[in-house]
């Protein structure tokens, strides 16, 4: 049961750092291009950002791991994570008309390279503060033990 609720603590967080992320990048590209294509459907934009969020997060159950793993193990899982994103997204992109042509796809792919940076970058900071504040409480209980 423990592993399922890591999961989806995992799948949850994700969601949140990514939507908020695809936000934040396609603002920016709004602002950069001028207008950023939706399909021609604006008023399905909080949805699609929401499908974004859902479809770059499910993949995150590719870091459950039972055993500590080694790190090529860990690099490894990183690789196919970000090669399945970006399909997803890129599938997603062409369903929904996101783009047309090569150079929309690579616009696209960027964005989410950016967003995926973006996301490892909240997660590191938002890892390493719970470890440090582990790492308090231990010196405290070794100091309260002496």
């Amino acid at each position: 049961m423990e592993g399922y609720k890591f999961i989806i603590k995992l799948v949850v967080s994700h969601f949140f750092i990514i939507t908020v992320c695809v936000m934040l990048v396609t603002s920016v590209l709004n602002l950069i291009t001028g207008s950023v294509n939706l399909g021609g459907n604006e008023t399905a934009y909080p949805w699609i950002v929401m499908l974004t969020g859902i479809a770059g997060a499910l993949p995150s159950v590719l870091f459950y791991f039972r055993d500590e793993p080694t790190k090529f193990q860990f690099y490894r899982r990183v690789a196919v994570h970000f090669v399945l994103i970006e399909a997803l997204i890129l599938i997603e992109g062409a369903v929904l008309e996101w783009y047309s042509g090569f150079s929309g796809a690579l616009l696209i792919f960027a964005a989410v390279l950016v967003v995926y940076a973006l996301v490892w970058l909240f997660t590191m900071l938002l890892n390493r503060s719970a470890a440090d504040n582990i790492n308090k409480a231990l010196r405290k209980f070794n100091i309260d033990e002496e």
